[in-house]
């Protein structure tokens, strides 16, 4: 009995520190480029509409969203958010799909 009393306590402390993170993957053409944003036009999922997708300077694309040359473009990118939301930050960085 005692024994069973110490795995159940050890069971609830363990499972007390796991916890998950969850983000989106988007997929979506780029349809207008901001400063510090992107405007991406997603057709397909759950999360369909125009979502503004805050970027920073370290992103791999950084120099092509700067002249311009991924408009029209369908990149994937992965959002710190686990749900739809009309702002979301990149946490990775922007690929384009070819």
């Amino acid at each position: 009995m005692k024994k069973v009393m110490i795995f159940i306590i050890l069971t609830l402390l363990i499972s007390t520190f796991v916890f998950a993170l969850d983000n989106l993957v988007l997929r979506g053409v780029v349809s207008e480029i901001h400063e510090n944003y992107i405007i991406l036009d997603i057709d397909r999922g759950v999360c369909k509409g125009k979502r503004m997708i805050y970027y920073s300077k370290e992103d791999y694309l950084y120099d092509a969203i700067k002249t311009q040359d991924i408009v029209g473009e369908r990149i994937t990118v992965l959002v710190d958010s686990n749900t739809c939301e009309k702002e979301m930050k990149v946490i990775n960085n922007l690929k384009k799909n070819r």
